[in-house]
């Protein structure tokens, strides 16, 4: 996703929710909710009323995960009908996502997202415990694909669970960070809680960021399989079927945590304005590459890759274009190689057909970008990317996106430059010394 922040329920001073509470779509998706709630909390009443009851459920066997998803499940089930998704989206949003037969496969994933952001927020407070919600997030993502996981997983299946582990862990990892970084400057914090700093909603940012660095396209690809990814990378409304899930897993985290009623209004005001986030007509992101590099030899056999990272995306999402340039600003040809339908590169391809939400948008080639730059690398070996998104009707959003990284030169090998050789490496037209060949350090 781009830098801009949704809309979370932690801010300080959240803005009144008058806009959305006088909004009909807005009254619809709160009384289905309600009505939702409505049985729960009566049931609870009763078992207040009753004590022998409720000491006959405190001894029943306490949920395992699978149970705890399938209860989970039917309770949003019962609430995200077909009336109240189209009811959460913004109007104009609902016209450009077009008949819903084209998209009915988002609200049904919508259920999985929506569970597996309740459950992660209500109960687990390790790693290890998220694994298990994960691997039931799992499940119902590939049982709504009309293929549910065998109970003994194939090896296939199993690499894909290896890789969603792997996503979750590098998500969860810059939240560990935070909270080390907090626990070794406690000096600061009674300050802060003295202040009215810190309040009941501290760490729901943090949760939701989780959400967002994990759902990234290697994770998506594991989560559906290779096949129906494939398939679903195509569909024009897939970009915003990500963002959809994701404000609906921030959701169901703020669901886990409320404590009243209040609490629930305040969490469905912020999943609107979320959607309305999520409503972008296109969208630029560039991370990387930044700093020095020196590339990475096990993407595509006999290359040298870096990856670019960052994000491409949009309602009128046509095409975007990856254009570099060396220390001379002198554009470079032949060095990017774009993803596929898959996300795995392919050499054919001239410009970058698919949107990629936040993820990788393509490779430089480093050799080629050392030949390309010629003797020009002597002087200068630093490059910048131009990220360059493209709608449909071929209009360009503006500005582009521009990241700027150095090439390591003592990881490289520099075959050759042009020839005949030059003497002097920074004026061309000096006389050949063919008896002086370039010595290198290492092998690009």
């Amino acid at each position: 996703m781009a830098d801009k922040k949704k809309s979370t329920p932690q801010q300080e001073t959240p803005p009144p929710p008058s806009g959305e509470i006088n909004n009909p779509d807005f009254q619809f998706v709160l009384k289905a909710l309600l009505a939702v709630y409505q049985p729960i909390l009566e049931e609870q009443l009763n078992l207040a009323k009753s004590p022998e009851e409720l000491e006959k459920q405190a001894q029943q066997k306490p949920l395992n995960a699978k149970e705890e998803f399938a209860q989970a499940s039917l309770f949003f089930e019962k609430f995200l009908t077909e009336e109240v998704a189209l009811r959460m989206i913004p109007s104009e949003t609902r016209q450009r996502l077009g008949p819903i037969e084209n998209w009915r496969w988002c609200i049904h994933q919508l259920r999985c997202c929506f569970v597996f952001g309740w459950l992660v927020c209500r109960g687990p407070r390790t790693f290890r415990a998220w694994t298990l919600y994960l691997y039931e997030y799992w499940r119902c993502v590939r049982e709504t694909l009309d293929r549910p996981l065998a109970t003994s997983p194939s090896e296939e299946d199993r690499r894909d669970f290896q890789t969603l582990v792997d996503a979750l862990a590098g998500a969860f990892k810059p939240y560990l960070a935070d909270q080390l970084a907090s626990v070794q400057s406690s000096s600061e914090i009674p300050d802060e809680v003295l202040a009215g700093k810190i309040n009941l909603a501290e760490g729901r940012e943090e949760i939701c960021a989780i959400f967002e660095r994990f759902l990234t396209g290697d994770a998506a690809q594991a989560l559906l399989g290779r096949e129906a990814f494939s398939e679903r990378r195509t569909e024009p409304n897939s970009w915003f079927c990500r963002c959809w899930c994701l404000c609906a897993m921030c959701f169901g985290c703020c669901l886990a945590g409320t404590r009243n009623l209040d609490g629930v209004l305040w969490c469905l005001v912020y999943y609107f304005r979320c959607l309305n986030d999520c409503a972008q007509p296109l969208v630029c992101d560039l991370t990387g590459p930044t700093g020095c590099i020196k590339g990475e030899t096990d993407i595509l056999a006999g290359k040298i890759l870096q990856p670019v990272v960052g994000a491409a995306y949009g309602f009128s999402f046509g095409h975007y274009v990856i254009e570099v340039r060396d220390g001379a600003s002198v554009l470079l040809s032949g060095v990017v190689i774009y993803p596929n339908g898959i996300g795995n590169p392919d050499p054919s391809l001239t410009q970058g057909n698919f949107a990629v939400a936040s993820g990788n948008l393509g490779w430089l080639d480093l050799e080629k970008c050392v030949i390309a730059a010629g003797i020009d690398i002597f002087t200068s070996t630093t490059f910048t990317v131009t990220l360059r998104v493209f709608a449909g009707d071929g209009s360009e959003l503006k500005p582009d996106c521009v990241t700027v990284f150095e090439l390591s030169l003592d990881e490289v090998y520099v075959k050759r430059i042009s020839t005949p050789w030059s003497v002097n490496f920074t004026d061309p037209r000096s006389p050949d010394d063919r008896s002086r060949p370039f010595a290198p350090r290492s092998r690009i």
